[in-house]
């Protein structure tokens, strides 16, 4: 059961459901601590920090983060690639770059020495949210600026590329959707266009995801810049 909880935990944090990955990690925290399950209660707890770094809650991922840290003793790395990286996307947000580097560069590190693949996609599409940000920095004009914003499209193609070759379709879509919206500042929305409704088209199912709301709003408004 505690098993079922943890996969499940995993599967609504992917698909972005927080609400409902909460109460299957209550259920399984429980039932791992309960049963002395130390390895379980450390990778749902990464999951909780996962979920809340996508939402900016700070003060609860470094509430969970202190959970998980005294539950494993450091032993444990389950899942703790996939957490860095969503902490690290949260930190971009709120402006740390620093911060949000040294992350990404442990959970890179991770990700090689543990052969932490399914996570690789997530890591490069970040690492290019990250630069996007740095073209669009204070003080970054010119040349500088226009570095960053070449290496943000690269690494979005890259995770794109890494997510079709691990059929992780909303990893693809996540990528793409980056891409797309630096396209679309970069002067290129008939590009961003095209890419994404060629993938918004493959879905058959799972449009009340966030994902898939994003990436239908964007078309729309690709959609509004055509007419005028």
């Amino acid at each position: 059961m505690t098993w079922c909880c943890s996969n499940l935990a995993m599967f609504h944090t992917m698909r972005g459901d927080f609400q409902a990955a909460e109460e299957v990690i209550e259920k399984g925290l429980s039932l791992a601590r309960e049963n002395g399950f130390a390895l379980y209660e450390v990778g749902i707890l990464s999951f909780r920090i996962i979920g809340k770094a996508a939402q900016g809650d700070f003060e609860d991922i470094q509430r969970a983060a202190r959970q998980a840290r005294k539950s494993a003793g450091g032993d444990y790395e389950l899942a703790r690639t996939w957490a860095r990286s969503a902490v690290a996307e949260a930190l971009i947000r709120a402006g740390q770059i620093d911060d949000a580097l040294n992350l990404l560069k442990q959970a890179a590190a991770l990700s090689e020495r543990n052969h932490e693949r399914y996570v690789d996609p997530e890591l490069s599409r970040i690492m290019g949210e990250l630069a996007a940000r740095q073209s669009e920095a204070e003080g970054n004009w010119g040349k500088v600026a226009e570095g960053y914003r070449v290496s943000a499209e690269r690494l979005f193609r890259e995770a794109i590329d890494k997510a079709r070759a691990g059929g992780a379709k909303i990893f693809e879509l996540r990528a793409t959707i980056s891409l797309g919206r630096l396209l679309l500042k970069s002067g290129r929305p008939q590009e961003a266009r095209d890419l994404l409704h060629e993938l918004f088209d493959r879905f058959t199912e799972g449009f009340e995801t966030r994902e898939l709301k994003q990436a239908a709003a964007l078309l729309d408004q690709f959609g509004a810049m055509s007419v005028q």
